[in-house]
């Protein structure tokens, strides 16, 4: 990540998480990025979490998947990619292991819950 960026939101180097959503939600393109950030340097650390979930929320309804069956079969190909799709936030390892469950049953949990739901709140379901 660019100490550019962290300069210009005013947002440590080591917030992980919000740096790991930011890189998710631009798609690691460098322009969306230079938008983001002339979007935000003036806001609070609050308002600039409002406009990253704002950006989830809006690829969570441009990705939907559109059946279970469609994503039990992209998640048989790539797990990671299809989880990460299913609830647009980005997802490592350790957590994708604690999905015990079929990802049909997760599927239903998750459609039947608000569309926002994060992936380790809906695992509290599973």
């Amino acid at each position: 990540m660019k100490s550019d960026y962290c300069e210009a939101l005013k947002i440590n180097k080591n917030a992980t998480g919000f740096w790991e959503m930011f890189e998710f939600v631009t798609e690691g393109d460098e322009e969306k990025q230079a938008r983001f950030i002339d979007k935000c340097k003036s806001k609070n650390r609050r308002e600039i979490e409002l406009h990253t979930f704002s950006l989830r929320k809006k690829r969570l309804k441009e990705n939907r998947f559109n059946s279970s069956d469609e994503f039990v079969s992209f998640f048989k190909k790539d797990k990671k990619n299809a989880l990460q799709q299913l609830f647009q936030e980005p997802l490592n390892h350790k957590k994708i292991s604690l999905l015990q469950h079929d990802p049909a049953h997760l599927y239903n949990i998750h459609s039947k819950s608000n569309f926002d739901i994060w992936y380790m709140e809906c695992l509290l379901y599973v």
